[in-house]
């Protein structure tokens, strides 16, 4: 089984994605590196990754998060 892992810096733009994310958002790398999360991240999902985020900088704790992305065609 493969992982999605898409990192991103402190402005929340894309540092990193792997292959088999790229491929299942139908991106190429290039396309989003350097994009906000907003480019793939649902609007309903954007507060909910934030708090996260929030969290996990208080804490130091790493930790893992499922949330709905969007494909290039905006599905889910």
């Amino acid at each position: 089984i493969a992982d999605m892992i898409i990192i991103f810096d402190s402005k929340y733009k894309v540092n990193s994605i792997n292959r088999f994310a790229s491929e299942k958002l139908d991106y190429l790398e290039e396309e989003i590196l350097g994009k906000h999360i907003s480019y793939i991240l649902p609007e309903e999902e954007v507060e909910a990754f934030q708090v996260f985020d929030e969290e996990l900088r208080r804490e130091s704790v790493s930790r893992d998060l499922e949330i709905a992305l969007m494909t290039r065609t905006g599905k889910k």
